[in-house]
């Protein structure tokens, strides 16, 4: 777990060590989180991006799932939340990959079967 306190420094740091997962604090000062997801998403549309805040307004809601984020949660967060949303997302990126591995599988395969020709 890594964690970053000043959100000029979030994007240098997610770029360093290249998380599995990304946690996003909304309400930061100088910065907001839609402001670094935004730019995370122009060169990254896989990590997964979890936002987290306490404004419950559908407007920025609706902003952050158009700007790729994968969930939003609003804080304060109760009981097993955020544990069980991590567990699935992380599930789901690893079932997504697993299949983008099987159908270039696929792929390979059917040009070997074909003698390298495609069709």
């Amino acid at each position: 777990t890594i964690s970053c306190s000043d959100p000029f420094q979030a994007y240098n740091t997610y770029k360093l060590y290249e998380p599995d997962l990304i946690l996003l604090e909304i309400l930061m000062p100088g910065m907001t989180g839609t402001e670094i997801l935004k730019q995370i998403r122009e060169e990254d549309k896989e990590t997964p991006i979890i936002m987290l805040t306490p404004v419950d307004e559908v407007n920025e809601i609706n902003k952050c799932l158009a700007l790729g984020a994968n969930d939003y949660i609003l804080k304060p967060i109760k009981g097993d939340t955020l544990h069980e949303r991590i567990k699935n997302i992380l599930l789901f990126k690893e079932l997504n990959t697993i299949r983008t591995e099987s159908l270039q599988a696929m792929k390979e395969l059917k040009l070997v079967a074909n003698g390298g020709v495609s069709h």
